[in-house]
């Protein structure tokens, strides 16, 4: 839609027009830039990093800090997301290409280390 827009703003040609059309075409190049560059790592020392292009910085978040994790299917263009609750209310969303594998393994990882913090507490006492 926004690609759509963009070709009418340029195809009628005025100033304001051509303005218009390039600032959208910018937006749908930078939109196409984090669909196709988005990654989102589990580092085994307990992080999720989300690399979400270019030009956008990467995010790293601690798995047990992670408090709630909720798939979101969206009616519009049938699209789905994953939201994850972390660290005091924050929010940030993923779009893994498999989001319940994605959240299962998230889910086992976080018990992992769970288990892995009541093993070395228990081993100390």
């Amino acid at each position: 839609m926004v690609a759509a827009t963009a070709f009418a703003f340029l195809w009628n040609r005025s100033t304001a027009n051509i303005i218009a059309g390039l600032a959208l075409s910018a937006i749908v190049v930078l939109m196409i830039e984090r669909v196709i560059h988005s990654r989102y790592t589990l580092t085994s020392n307990g992080q999720l990093v989300i690399y979400k292009g270019r030009f956008a910085r990467q995010q790293a978040i601690p798995i047990n800090e992670i408090t709630h994790i909720k798939q979101v299917k969206t009616k519009l263009f049938c699209l789905s997301y994953v939201l994850l609750e972390y660290s005091a209310g924050k929010l940030t969303s993923v779009q893994p290409d498999n989001p319940n594998a994605f959240i299962k393994e998230l889910k086992r990882r976080q018990q992992h280390l769970t288990d892995s913090l009541l093993q070395t507490k228990s081993s100390n006492m």
